[in-house]
């Protein structure tokens, strides 16, 4: 049975026998583990550990603690959405399936249906470890500052990422870009991050407006809007271009911010902002649980 692509749910099931964490018993020398894990078998049907632990050696009296089901269920579901991006960010959104999610991350094809239930439940997941945690982790960095700074800010926040993480930078992006295909879902999810994006900015130039460091002739909406554009077009280059230096677009228009919003006589951004963010460890974002807020001005992503 063909698993149907991500971009797709026709609510079918996969056909192979599920163990009792949804995973799914492939052949007589594999199977399963309580977490989802396929393991290989020796002849006896053991996994050749024996009494031996995970390393090879003897087990000692003391055990870990077994993880809870919540803890395991959360584990999983986060190697099958590192799984996701990875696949995402080498062969795109439209030619990457569940099976091949699952066989990534290292578990039977079930488990994606077993730990999301749809095509759009995951997308909804994807997109909260993309842009939404993302936010979270920027917003400390983002605190107190507006106007160009923050835009400045946001910029070299979104370099760190690049520099750290380009796998996820990468899926974000072939997700925004494959949004003008025919999957409604995913056009209605990446719309609503770039109008969100393009509120942050509006938001940062309002309240520099306040502050007196953006000139009273910009109208916020209107520059939010081209300067979204503008980011995004430099994204697009780099997705289909790897010789273009996005790094170097960004770090440059970084320190243009104060000249193109601020008043008359407005300098370039010094390097201490990019020192700054490169030199601070960024944050974990908080367990997925948590509610996530919207995006703070200028967390690009």
């Amino acid at each position: 049975m063909t698993t149907p692509a991500l971009g797709h749910d026709d609510g079918t099931a996969p056909a192979d026998a599920a163990d009792d964490d949804g995973g799914a018993r492939l052949t007589e020398v594999r199977a399963v583990t309580g977490d989802g894990a396929v393991v290989a078998l020796d002849r006896g049907g053991r996994n050749g550990r024996g009494r031996s632990g995970r390393d090879g050696s003897r087990r000692s009296g003391r055990t870990k603690p077994r993880r809870t089901q919540k803890e395991r269920s959360a584990a999983s579901a986060s190697r099958l959405l590192d799984a996701a991006i990875e696949l995402i960010a080498e062969r795109g959104f439209a030619a990457t399936t569940q099976a091949d999610i699952g066989a990534r991350a290292g578990y039977s094809r079930a488990m994606v249906r077993e730990r999301f239930g749809s095509a759009e439940a995951l997308l909804d997941a994807l997109f909260d470890r993309l842009v939404d945690q993302w936010h979270l982790r920027a917003a400390p960095h983002m605190a107190g500052r507006t106007g160009p700074e923050a835009l400045a800010v946001g910029l070299e926040l979104f370099r760190k990422r690049l520099r750290e993480r380009p796998h996820e930078a990468r899926a974000l992006f072939v997700l925004q870009f494959e949004a003008a295909g025919p999957t409604r879902s995913l056009r209605e999810r990446v719309a609503a991050v770039n109008r969100a994006l393009i509120t942050s900015v509006a938001n940062a130039l309002r309240d520099g407006h306040l502050a007196g460091t953006v000139r009273d002739d910009v109208d916020p909406d209107t520059a939010a809007a081209d300067w979204v554009a503008q980011f995004r077009g430099a994204n697009f280059l780099w997705l289909v271009d790897p010789d273009y230096d996005l790094d170097g677009f960004c770090a440059r228009w970084a320190a243009e911010q104060p000249v193109l919003f601020g008043p008359p006589g407005a300098e370039r951004a010094t390097v201490d902002v990019a020192a700054e963010v490169a030199a601070e460890a960024t944050p974990e974002a908080p367990a997925p649980e948590q509610p996530a807020p919207e995006g703070p001005a200028s967390s690009v992503g």
